[in-house]
């Protein structure tokens, strides 16, 4: 699935923010063209006639709330404080109250600095300019009660009655305006939204970062109904810039605590949970975290006084990369598939089982989709083999054919099904043809435009239309799995080795571990979405190159005879189910990473199950 990216431009009056939302789930924010609104500074107009340097006269200071087109709430002003200083030191301190003009007598011509707060309670006031410089005041993590703390400081010299001070207080929060964005996971419903570690005090007038953090604001039960509903939330977090952290990163996944060593635990960031129902696909609930800042990929600053929106769109393409940003290891799939075993097929949809019994009297050993139908090779008597095809998964016609056969592929129109007695070609799963290459092909694949087969002592040929098969070379191993996926042609032998290939001719060797003991013959192998899982006599590995291969958390107790299947982000392993003593049967299970498995179903009707396949 393609990622798509969204871009939206908001006007807030003090900020615009852009928001940049990418399908993996990431945040950033852009704040660009920071531009307060309010009255415009008055001008002093010079000495009014009768004054000169030296004098004093009576100074006014004005207090305004910046952007103030806000809840009401956010703009309660109380306890307001003035504090003037010249040459460093303390002049004197005034209190306008509630935001009413209040003066103080000053000297003309002199230049002063001035350092004003409201909401704050401020028992002392420094008596340097040096000391309220670096003045920090303790915050709470979500919205105050009884008005937000602000503060505003400059500069303004003298220069007549007429002397003028506009004072513009910014809040030292952050408001943020959240969403959720379901349009690609329609059935996830938000449990719970909580910023995380705000800070716990801000400089006053300063730009300011964290020192501690603890807690944050939360989204109340209310407000979670509504984000389920479409409508967007309000949030609210003290400043905290913590700067450029990761400069030149462009990967919004490498912004994550592991790159940001000793300041991981003071960067705010939010973090979402949500359940998805199954009623789609997927169940189980999932944890979605991200860094706040001025980007998604570098920046953690939370500026004060600015009104950013975020939008949260969770993809359904996130879950399959087990991240701290996206904690998806409890959601599983439940996806229709065709199970087949000896003369049986397992037809399993969401309202829908059925066990079909086929003609013949072999087992079906693998079968595929491809071109809207779905076609299965199987064995009976020695040197006998079967070909079954379906166009819907419950209706099957079956073809008795000369020799065993060995593997099926399915690509650009065309399948291809090999036996010892040769290789069969058709165009719609149905009618069959034999073509003969130099050798009996054991193994094939499609990918990249062509088909690659292997035979059993390691030659490897390739066709692009399964008629005509071109020799390319001999191998140096004995194939024992082989398969296309993340862009390669993957030859897996019992001997220890793997050879890669995108193109069936130039290939390229290694050898493999295990981090545990291998038991059993390897079976089975499936590649997607960044991903190698193998089955063995004793359970399902999984790797991200092919080489390196750990055990999964697929229960292999009372389990054998793995099958693998892959389509559309979902890994499906179904497998022989027993309880001890009671009875036999089949189960299957998903899994969206590869390494995290969820049995889905066990069915004690259905026995000996060899292969298995997600239905269109």
């Amino acid at each position: 699935m393609e990622s798509s990216k969204i871009k939206r431009l908001i006007s807030c009056g003090y900020v615009q923010a852009v928001l940049f939302m990418s399908a993996c789930g990431s945040i950033g924010l852009l704040a660009a063209g920071c531009t307060k609104t309010g009255p415009e500074p008055r001008k002093n107009t010079g000495p009014v006639p009768g004054t000169a340097d030296g004098e004093k006269v009576q100074v006014i200071f004005k207090t305004y709330v910046a952007y103030p087109d806000t809840k009401a709430s956010e703009n309660t002003v109380e306890n307001i404080v003035i504090s003037v200083y010249n040459d460093g030191k303390l002049v004197e301190n005034i209190n306008p109250g509630t935001g009413e003009s209040a003066g103080m007598s000053l000297v003309v011509g002199k230049t002063y600095t001035y350092y004003a707060s409201a909401n704050i309670a401020r028992d002392e006031i420094p008596e340097t300019e040096a000391a309220i410089r670096t003045a920090r005041t303790g915050v709470k993590a979500a919205a105050p009660s009884g008005g937000f703390p602000m503060t505003a400081h400059g500069s303004f010299t003298v220069s007549g009655e007429n002397t003028a001070v506009d004072v513009m207080l910014e809040r030292l929060y952050s408001k943020i305006r959240f969403s959720v964005d379901r349009s690609d996971v329609p059935d996830l419903k938000i449990v719970s939204v909580n910023i995380r570690q705000a800070a716990t005090s801000v400089a006053m007038f300063s730009e300011s970062k964290a020192v501690a953090t603890s807690g944050g604001d939360s989204a109340s039960q209310s407000e979670i109904s509504a984000l389920n509903s479409g409508s967007e939330i309000v949030l609210y977090l003290p400043e905290n810039c913590q700067g450029v952290l990761l400069p030149g990163n462009s990967d919004s996944w490498a912004k994550i605590p592991d790159n940001i060593s000793g300041k991981s635990d003071l960067c705010s960031y939010l973090e979402v949970t949500g359940e998805f129902t199954g009623e789609q696909e997927l169940n189980g609930s999932i944890t979605y975290r991200f860094y706040l800042g001025q980007d998604e990929t570098s920046d953690f600053n939370v500026i004060r006084n600015t009104d950013n929106a975020v939008t949260l769109i969770p993809s359904r393409d996130a879950i399959t990369r087990p991240s701290w940003k996206v904690d998806g290891g409890n959601v599983y799939a439940v996806v229709p598939i065709i199970m087949m075993g000896k003369n049986q097929v397992l037809y399993k949809t969401k309202t829908v089982r059925r066990v079909i019994f086929t003609d013949g009297n072999g087992t079906w050993e693998k079968v595929i989709r491809g071109g809207g139908k779905y076609v299965a090779i199987g064995n009976g008597l020695t040197g006998s083999g079967y070909i079954g095809y379906s166009t819907d998964g419950l209706s099957w016609e079956t073809e008795s054919f000369d020799g065993e056969f060995t593997d099926i592929s399915y690509g650009d129109g065309t399948f291809i099904a090999l036996s010892d007695n040769g290789t069969y070609i058709s165009g719609n799963g149905r009618i069959w043809d034999s073509v003969y290459p130099e050798e009996t092909l054991e193994f094939v694949a499609y990918g990249n435009g062509k088909f690659v087969a292997l035979s059993d002592n390691g030659a490897v040929y390739s066709s692009r239309d399964g008629s005509d098969w071109t020799y390319e070379r001999v191998s140096a191993i004995f194939p024992t799995l082989f398969e296309y996926g993340n862009g390669e042609f993957v030859c897996i032998s019992q001997t220890n080795n793997v050879m890669k290939s995108t193109d069936g001719h130039t290939w390229t060797s290694g050898k493999y571990t295990f981090d545990q003991n291998l038991t059993g013959a390897m079976t089975e192998l499936v590649c997607g979405n960044g991903k190698y899982i193998m089955s063995t006599g004793g359970g399902v590995y999984c790797s991200e190159n092919a080489l390196d291969w750990k055990k999964t958390d697929l229960p292999t107790a009372g389990r054998y005879d793995f099958a693998l299947d892959y389509k559309d982000g979902v890994f499906v392993c179904g497998y022989s189910w027993t309880d001890p003593g009671v009875r036999i049967g089949s189960a299957f299970a998903t899994s969206l990473d590869g390494m995290h498995w969820t049995e889905v179903e066990t069915d004690p009707q259905t026995l000996n199950p060899r292969t298995i396949c997600i239905m269109n």
